[in-house]
């Protein structure tokens, strides 16, 4: 967490930045064994910066540093994402981090086991 001065006779103030929050939902989800994927669609401006799966889940996650809020053309793509039956969420801290790797691991175990390829 980077430590930044609003006004030199102020208390600093903790600033996380919108990298720390991708960072550590990067390591959370690869801890637990899942893909987290950088998402990029040429062509498609506005789609979410990560894509998760993990065991039979995929999920959308745009990264925001604390209380930023996504861009217009953000919240249509995710709109778009979520029409079509995926989760896509907004996610600028880490408690929000961690909640979605609860999500993640509870939709995967509920989730049937995918049969296996026969062997030729």
């Amino acid at each position: 967490m980077t430590v930044i001065d609003r006004h030199p006779l102020k208390r600093r103030v903790p600033f996380m930045r919108e990298s720390e929050v991708e960072q550590y939902l990067r390591k959370r989800v690869e801890n637990m064994g899942g893909l987290c994927l950088k998402f990029v669609s040429p062509g498609q401006a506005g789609v979410p910066d990560r894509l998760i799966l993990f065991r039979g889940v995929c999920v959308f996650i745009e990264t925001k540093a604390p209380a930023e809020q996504a861009r217009p053309l953000q919240d249509y793509q995710m709109a778009r994402i979520m029409a079509q039956g995926f989760p896509c969420w907004v996610i600028d801290t880490k408690q929000k981090v961690d909640s979605a790797v609860a999500y993640i691991r509870a939709a995967a175990a509920t989730k049937p086991s995918l049969p296996k390829e026969a062997e030729t």
